[in-house]
């Protein structure tokens, strides 16, 4: 009986040291779980039970436990090196059949599937083009090296801040002019016969009106300049006089109290332009065969006289114009009485707009004059000095094409207004308008889009409404179509939203969180969601098992999802080599998720789980098992001894 104790005694020492040697064997083998030997003791028993006194018949081996611990996580650098930190295995389908392992050393084969070192390929689930799981059905995780095919730009979204302290650059309001019954009339005397009157500038933006009241007489150029000291008007005045029937051959002629000279109206001309920079300042004049136009381009009054020569040959006739029209007959001044003749000017308006012009008695001003609507410096996308602030971005059409979209700012003098204008490679993208002669009715116009913003500065959407891109047709850079797919006009039925997938160029610019702030223009995002084709530049696991693939349009795609198993007894799992398990009646079945969730645990990309083997403890261990396989050697021995003492006493004479 003791020969068969020790016989177990070896017998168990000789497993311990196969289970240690294992583990030191695998002590670099990535997912590798250490082993341990679990024994118990044995005794003979009979159909009544073991003897109270009953000595032990040895030991054997109960089991070899894998102890499923976490191993040490080593960075590799390989994204396709995957490391589960936590609860779970990685599912492998060889030939079919399902196998688990921890060891996360993946790779592609030929046709993109992810695969081990054995070629068992990786399970995960399939997803959707939003990268949403489709079911729970297992699928082998494949990438397909394709080149990504362009999307084209459906939305454009910005937030920039418009300066509220920004100057209007572009001038609108209404033209005014002087044109009473007073206006460029020739009046006998020094005075040019204005009378008394006033007008009244009124404010609709904030409600208030300016008065301003002339003197009789009162010279074109002194209204302009009363005119020009109310806030959001600005006013010029002209005065011009054409004189005819010019003689002089001995009486003196003066122009405002400045004596002229010369027999001919090319002489007087040029007497007059000779002083134009000195007594005569801002007063010009030109000759058109007989006659001479003299003008003040400062307003003032054209006094001309003639003195009392007794000469009746000598004469001079003024006829005042005004906005281009001679006005009423001329009149005549001669040697043989002389005299004084005065043509006043005509006063021009510019009222900013939401600014009016009422009052006038009809000699300077008509009663209740109407004025003209007016633009001056308008927008144009090549003149910097029409525009407030400028940004752009690129945009793709559906070839994947890349495209400069350019938005121009301009504020308006409307408060808390602004207009935004839009090209693409420099052309108009505007709906055609449709209230022009052909062939302009079918042609791009400039797009427009007004943008309202509320007292705090925040942009009012409701006012503002939505921005739709229709009519962009794509050209190439030699101005030509390139192919691509072209706009959808509203009148052609384009409208928001934008359908999926998009059948036409057309995009929307989202602008709904710009602000007008008293701050520099910013442009704080600006993006949109195009993009050209794209190569396969590399692949990443996400922590969250994400299988995504990166292109060189620096996109990404989802291309599946890893799945991870557990099992409610992992001891149950049965060793087939290669660091993998598989699925047995103990181990019961297994459940499968998405890393993170439940008790399966998190994936690191681009690093390995260590074995688990402790080469220490494992070296400790070796000498213990070789003492205990050593004891039962000498404990064979000395059984041996002792029966060979009884043998030789037996034999004894």
């Amino acid at each position: 009986m003791s020969f068969n104790t020790s016989l177990s005694g070896l017998n168990a020492s000789s497993s311990n040291l196969d289970v240690i040697s294992n583990n030191i064997a695998n002590a670099s083998t990535v997912g590798f779980k250490a082993s341990r030997a679990e024994f118990g003791d044995v005794y003979a028993a009979s159909v009544l039970g073991t003897s109270a006194n009953a000595i032990g018949s040895g030991v054997n081996l109960t089991d070899v436990r894998q102890l499923f611990d976490q191993g040490n996580l080593t960075t590799t650098g390989n994204n396709l090196d995957v490391a589960i930190s936590g609860g779970g295995f990685f599912a492998l389908s060889n030939a079919g059949a399902i196998q688990y392992t921890r060891a996360g050393q993946f790779g592609l084969d030929k046709n993109g599937y992810v695969v081990n070192s054995s070629n068992a390929r990786l399970q995960g689930y399939s997803v959707d083009a939003s990268g949403n799981v489709n079911g729970n059905s297992l699928t082998d995780l494949q990438v397909s090296t394709a080149n990504q095919a362009p999307a084209r730009t459906t939305d454009v979204s910005g937030n920039v801040n418009l300066d509220a302290a920004a100057s209007v650059l572009v001038k609108q309001g209404n033209t005014y002019a002087s044109t009473g019954t007073s206006i460029g009339q020739v009046n006998t005397g020094t005075t040019n016969g204005y009378p008394a009157e006033s007008v009244t500038v009124n404010n609709t933006n904030t409600g208030g009106s300016s008065n301003i009241s002339f003197s009789a007489n009162e010279t074109a150029q002194a209204i302009a300049q009363q005119l020009q000291a109310v806030a959001g008007v600005s006013a010029t005045a002209t005065t011009t006089a054409v004189l005819s029937a010019y003689n002089n051959t001995g009486s003196t002629v003066t122009l405002n109290g400045v004596a002229l000279t010369g027999a001919t109206p090319a002489a007087l001309a040029a007497s007059i332009n000779s002083l134009s920079g000195t007594t005569l300042n801002g007063i010009t004049a030109s000759v058109s065969g007989s006659t001479v136009t003299v003008t003040s381009t400062t307003g003032q009054d054209l006094d001309f006289g003639m003195n009392n020569s007794g000469i009746a040959a000598d004469t001079l006739s003024v006829q005042g114009e005004a906005n281009g029209s001679l006005v009423g007959a001329a009149k005549t001044l001669s040697g043989s009485g002389g005299g004084n003749l005065t043509v006043g000017g005509v006063v021009n308006l510019n009222l900013q707009q939401g600014l009016t012009l009422s009052g006038g008695g009809g000699g300077i001003f008509t009663a209740s004059p109407v004025g003209t609507p007016y633009i001056s410096n308008t927008f144009s996308p090549t003149n910097p000095a029409t525009y407030n602030s400028v940004t752009g971005t690129t945009v793709y059409d559906s070839l994947g094409n890349s495209h400069q979209l350019t938005m121009y700012f301009v504020k308006n003098s409307a408060p808390n207004t602004w207009t935004m204008y839009a090209q693409i490679d420099g052309q108009n993208i505007g709906d055609p308008n449709s209230a022009l002669p052909p062939p302009q009715n079918t042609q791009p116009t400039m797009y427009a889009h007004n943008l309202v913003f509320n007292n705090d500065g925040s942009l009012n959407t409701s006012a503002t409404g939505s921005i739709l891109v229709s009519n962009w047709s794509p050209l190439s850079a030699n101005g030509l179509p390139n192919g691509a797919v072209s706009g959808q006009p509203v009148a052609q039925g384009g409208a928001l939203p934008i359908p999926n997938p998009p059948t036409s160029s057309n995009f929307q610019i989202d602008l709904g969180s710009t602000t007008q702030y008293g701050s520099s223009f910013a442009v704080n995002s600006l993006s949109q969601n195009g993009y050209t084709t794209g190569q396969l530049s590399s692949l990443s696991v996400s922590n969250t098992g994400q299988l995504q693939a990166n292109y060189t349009n620096g996109q990404s795609k989802t291309l599946g999802v890893v799945a991870l198993a557990n099992f409610p007894d992992q001891q149950g799992l049965k060793q087939v080599g290669n660091t993998s398990w598989v699925q047995t009646f103990t181990s019961g079945q297994p459940t499968y998720g998405q890393p993170g969730t439940a008790s399966l645990g998190l994936l690191n990309s681009g690093s390995l789980e260590g074995s688990t083997v402790n080469l220490s403890s494992e070296l400790v261990n070796l000498i213990t098992a070789q003492s205990d396989y050593q004891a039962n050697a000498k404990s064979i021995q000395t059984q041996s001894t002792l029966i060979q003492t009884v043998v030789n006493i037996g034999g004894a004479p």
